[in-house]
C-alpha cells in the first residue's frame, strides 16, 4: 500500500474551531470551522510537516497503532519514498 495513515486527535476549541493534532508528529497541528474542513487542512499540515523533516534530515516516525479515541488521516506517498524513509513499505 502506498500510503501512511497517521493518527490524529480532534477537539473543539473555545472559539468553536475544530483542532486536529497529529499524535506522532510534534508540532503538526491545524484547525477548521468544521470537522471536514479541519481534516482537509490536516492533509496539507501533514504534507508540510513531513517535507520539513525530510529537508532537515530528521526522523519520520512510523504511525502509531490507532486507538479508539483517535481518527486516521492518510497521506499518499510514492512507494520509493516510503522505502527511503523506512527501508520497507509499511503494511
Amino acid at each position: 500500500m502506498n500510503r501512511l495513515s497517521f493518527p490524529v486527535t480532534i477537539s473543539k476549541d473555545k472559539t468553536g474551531y475544530f483542532l486536529v493534532k497529529f499524535v506522532d508528529i510534534k508540532g503538526a497541528v491545524t484547525d477548521g470551522k468544521s470537522i471536514q474542513e479541519a481534516l482537509m487542512e490536516a492533509i496539507d499540515c501533514l504534507d508540510e510537516a513531513l517535507a520539513v523533516r525530510i529537508k532537515l534530515v530528521e526522523e519520520i516516525p512510523m504511525p502509531s497503532k490507532k486507538q479508539s479515541t483517535w481518527f486516521l488521516q492518510a497521506l499518499l506517498l510514492p512507494p520509493k519514498l516510503l522505502y527511503i524513509l523506512h527501508g520497507r513499505i509499511p503494511d
